[in-house]
């Protein structure tokens, strides 16, 4: 009877104990700071002039994390150490601007998302007069090869000229060697541009047979070539260096390092230089050091309103459209009860507004 009675405390107490530290572990779930990652990707999550962290994202986690009682603490990063964190486990949360991608899936968790956007290029908008510009598509090695083989051309049709003439039609083609084909020359010139002065003109069966065929050819010839000039000229005085994703291939591209628009680039075949933050980017375009900086559209619009204005522009067209959400490390506990809060949040009235707040009205 002492046996069974001591028996039966025993495993009560053993029945206590787990009770109690299975809830010390409950407890410890929503007590235990949380450590969240934010870094500088406005209107996401950017530093506010007091000092303190706020953006779409970080609000939208305070929202979360007041309705879920949690206390937690802010740690200042780049991108890819944000994700470098979340894959080792030192921090809890990403609060930023994270698009959910396979590759990151693989070493973290996501909440359920909450943006939809796509990348976009911002690009230096080429403010300069119509002369300049004119100058600038004028001045190339490509224009100065056509102009020097039309000279050529001009110079080879003239010299057979003088061959058939310098005898039958000495007056007009007469003179020294140089003289008689500088008249060649003139008169291939006159000829092809229709200008037809009249002062020199064959007059010999081989130099008029010449003289045809010349006529004929110089029709073709001056109208492609003034369709090249048209072309070439045709300017705006405000001109993106890049226009459309396909040009992105022959520009210099810049991401930030460990974003999506870096992993979509490389995907792509498409060579670029990697910057810490998107702020780094846009300076270097500004700067003309590069064409292009790929980034998060909403990310693009934000900067370039508020640090660039007139000087850099967003092209309207995104591509690689994606979805925005909070980050999650590996085994996080509550991962569900984030999820169910996410959706009260963005299910409420006051959910717009705070997007228009953020990202703006372009959206």
């Amino acid at each position: 009877m002492l046996m069974q009675t001591a028996l039966i405390r025993a495993l009560a107490f053993f029945c206590l104990l787990a009770l109690t530290t299975a809830s010390a572990d409950e407890a410890g779930k929503t007590k235990a700071p949380v450590r969240v990652g934010v870094t500088d990707s406005p209107p996401f999550s950017y530093q506010a002039p007091d000092g303190s962290w706020t953006g779409l994202t970080v609000t939208l986690w305070e929202d979360i994390a007041r309705s879920l009682g949690l206390e937690y603490e802010v740690y200042p990063t780049t991108v890819s150490g944000l994700l470098d964190s979340l894959r080792e486990g030192d921090l809890d949360i990403g609060a930023a601007a994270l698009v959910v991608t396979s590759e990151r899936e693989e070493f973290m968790n996501f909440s359920h998302t909450f943006l939809s956007g796509g990348l976009s290029v911002a690009t230096r908008a080429a403010e300069q007069s119509l002369f300049l510009a004119i100058i600038e598509r004028l001045v190339t090695w490509q224009f100065v090869a056509a102009v020097g083989g039309l000279a050529l051309l001009l110079a080879g049709i003239g010299f057979l000229v003088w061959l058939a003439e310098r005898r039958g039609n000495a007056e007009q083609f007469g003179g020294s060697t140089v003289e008689g084909i500088g008249s060649g020359f003139w008169w291939s010139a006159v000829t092809m541009t229709t200008v037809g002065y009249g002062d020199k003109a064959p007059v010999t069966v081989p130099g008029r047979f010449i003289g045809l065929c010349w006529m004929f050819a110089s029709i073709l010839l001056i109208s492609v070539f003034t369709g090249a000039i048209a072309s070439a000229l045709t300017v705006s005085t405000i001109a993106p260096r890049i226009s459309s994703f396909n040009d992105l291939h022959r520009a210099r591209v810049g991401v930030v390092a460990g974003s999506q628009a870096e992993n979509f680039l490389t995907h792509e075949g498409i060579a670029h230089r990697a910057y810490p933050g998107t702020r780094a980017g846009l300076r270097a375009v500004a700067a003309g050091e590069l064409d292009g900086f790929v980034n998060d559209a909403s990310l693009l619009r934000y900067f370039v309103r508020n640090e660039f204005p007139g000087d850099i522009i967003v092209l309207d067209n995104e591509f690689r459209i994606g979805f925005h959400a909070i980050g999650l490390r590996r085994g996080f506990p509550l991962q569900d009860e984030i999820n169910l809060e996410l959706l009260r949040v963005t299910e409420s009235d006051s959910w717009q507004p705070t997007v228009r707040r953020f990202i703006g009205s372009e959206r």
